[in-house]
């Protein structure tokens, strides 16, 4: 990523340009509360954390899926089960 990078305290920034559609602009200044919406920078930064957090969501998503597709997985997991059931019918509840 090309860009001028600068430290200002502990957080370290990225300067760069953007070239966007005046309609998302509008649409999301009307959507977004006031506070973040009123700072394009803000708001473009907050865009960027969400989407990359969905990201992380669906990769999550994904691999549980994976998981619960492979046989060896779901053994074990029925095995676990089958163990902390015996274990609350001890009597010991926490």
């Amino acid at each position: 990523m090309r860009g001028k990078a600068t430290k200002s305290g502990a957080a370290r920034t990225i300067h760069r340009s953007f070239l966007l559609p005046a309609k998302v602009v509008e649409e999301a200044r009307r959507l977004v509360p006031l506070e973040t919406a009123a700072n394009l920078n803000q708001l473009v930064a907050v865009a960027l954390r969400e989407l990359v957090e969905s990201y992380k969501r669906r990769a999550f998503e994904r691999e549980m899926e994976r998981m619960a597709a492979d046989p060896a997985i779901s053994g074990a997991s029925r095995a676990i089960n089958r163990e902390a059931e015996a274990a609350e019918s001890d009597g010991l509840h926490p």
